[in-house]
């Protein structure tokens, strides 16, 4: 079982592709069958790329009606005949299934996150449903029998309650580029187009940073979200900053990452964004703030330009530093690093062998 989230376009319902691409090799790793759950009562604020369920041997699909919580009616009625779940758990209803869960006797894993989507966008009924959450997780976590976390930010806090395996952000990035790409002098965001994820900052910063550094630079942001039409006003006035919008997850945005000399991520809050692994798997220098899921992922092989949350003049200082010279070589160090301790780890595989530990009669 994997509770996620999913789209309508049409009468096609799907996930995006890197999430469906790992249930499925999870799934198959496993040697079990999968029914996904997923809501259709809201509309993602970036859209999904296509991964049609129906076209998986393995998978099937059971979705609610498109109100609040409605994948939560489909997968109530199917619970007692589960013999595990696997339960994305960034919001309130991850939490109630772990409790029907609970409730059932089924035993359950957890993918824990930031829940990045509660902060977006902001405002009181979204500050209090993040606190809500944050209120009930231990109660979820605590009848889990062990939880996944994208980096090592979580794993002290989600340890207080069960197992927890560290895992490789999920991707649909299949393996690292060879030979040498040709940059171009492109700063390059990858996201979705949020406060949270600095986006006031970086366009502050670019209208700031001194013309010498800027000539003959682009800054691309790619992406979708709340402050779209910001983006695409500010793209609209400067022959430096172009706007795509949304590019799904792929071969079309890989070829964002094997042109761009720098890749930069401002963001408030992160777990470890898969962003900074596809960047450096193409080669881009990279710019992050500091945040603790980042940092710890890093090691003396290779530091990024770091930037303070919020901080407008530490954005200006990294991207220039790298700017003037010094991304070439960024480039490469990141790159290496990505071959060295990313390259051969595959999220399905660690959590399908975390599953098997933790609930050792799930597959024969």
């Amino acid at each position: 079982m994997f509770h996620g989230m999913a789209y309508k376009s049409g009468e096609d319902v799907r996930i995006p592709r890197e999430w469906g691409d790992f249930v499925e090799r999870l799934a198959g790793s496993l040697g079990v069958s999968a029914t996904v759950y997923a809501p259709l009562d809201r509309v993602p604020r970036q859209r999904a790329p296509d991964f049609s369920l129906g076209s998986s041997r393995r998978l099937s699909f059971s979705s609610g009606p498109p109100i609040p919580g409605g994948a939560l009616m489909p997968f109530l009625r199917d619970l007692r005949r589960l013999d595990a779940a696997f339960l994305l758990l960034p919001g309130l209803r991850g939490v109630i299934a772990a409790w029907a869960c609970r409730a059932a006797k089924v035993p359950y894993i957890v993918y824990d996150g930031l829940g990045g989507g509660m902060w977006d966008p902001p405002g009181l009924v979204t500050r209090l449903r993040a606190h809500l959450f944050r209120r009930l997780e231990p109660f979820a976590l605590r009848g889990a029998r062990g939880a996944t976390v994208a980096g090592v930010e979580l794993e002290d806090r989600v340890a207080n309650w069960c197992e927890v395996l560290p895992v490789a952000p999920i991707t649909a990035l299949q393996a690292p580029p060879e030979g040498d790409q040709q940059k171009k002098r492109t700063v390059l965001f990858v996201g979705s187009l949020s406060e949270r994820k600095g986006i006031p900052e970086l366009l502050t910063a670019w209208e700031r940073m001194p013309r010498r550094i800027r000539s003959g630079w682009e800054l691309k942001i790619v992406g979708a979200g709340a402050l779209s039409g910001d983006v695409a006003r500010f793209a609209q006035h400067r022959p430096d900053c172009a706007a795509p919008g949304y590019v799904p997850h792929g071969p079309e945005l890989y070829r964002y990452y094997e042109d761009a000399a720098i890749l930069v991520l401002p963001s408030h809050n992160e777990g470890f964004p898969r962003v900074l692994l596809e960047g450096a798997a193409y080669g881009c220098a990279l710019a992050t703030t500091q945040l603790a899921g980042i940092a710890a992922e890093f090691n003396g092989s290779y530091s990024p330009q770091w930037l303070v949350p919020g901080d407008v003049a530490s954005l200006i200082d990294a991207l220039s530093a790298l700017m003037v010279g010094a991304w070439p070589a960024a480039g490469k160090d990141a790159r290496a690093w990505y071959l060295l301790n990313w390259s051969e780890r595959s999220p399905s595989f660690e959590t399908a062998a975390f599953i098997r530990t933790q609930i050792p009669g799930l597959a024969a």
